[in-house]
């Protein structure tokens, strides 16, 4: 994510409601625990998570921002054609796509609304 070319930016107002979220779910003493504080966020970038947090910063991301933007984005900066963007886009539910993203993040399966999806306009590209 971040601000590196090719990457998901969040919105003022995502960036926000991820780090509550995480603040909520995680905690300000594991945190703490961790080196990450408000004078050093970034710690968070190497910060040694447990499977479960590591699942709840998931699933705080994906309750904060829109999935099927930040597929678009994700999309377009692959290099990913427009024409195959918009197929996926027509073909998939917005859960489908936040269910993507979760496995994509967990390293999972994609779920099979996505995959059909992405193999159909792929394909016929």
């Amino acid at each position: 994510m971040g601000n590196d070319e090719g990457s998901f930016t969040l919105k003022e107002e995502e960036e926000l409601c991820v780090g509550q979220r995480v603040i909520d779910d995680l905690g300000k003493d594991r945190l703490s625990e961790l080196g990450v504080t408000a004078e050093d966020a970034s710690a968070i970038d190497t910060a040694e998570f447990t499977e479960e947090e590591d699942d709840l910063m998931i699933s705080s991301l994906f309750d904060c921002i829109d999935g099927r933007e930040f597929m678009n984005q994700s999309f377009t900066a692959s290099g990913l054609p427009e024409e195959t963007i918009k197929c996926i886009n027509e073909r998939v539910s917005d859960e489908a796509i936040d269910d993507f993203f979760e496995s994509m993040m967990s390293n999972g399966t994609p779920n099979q609304e996505f995959a059909d999806a992405r193999e159909e306009c792929v394909t016929n590209s």
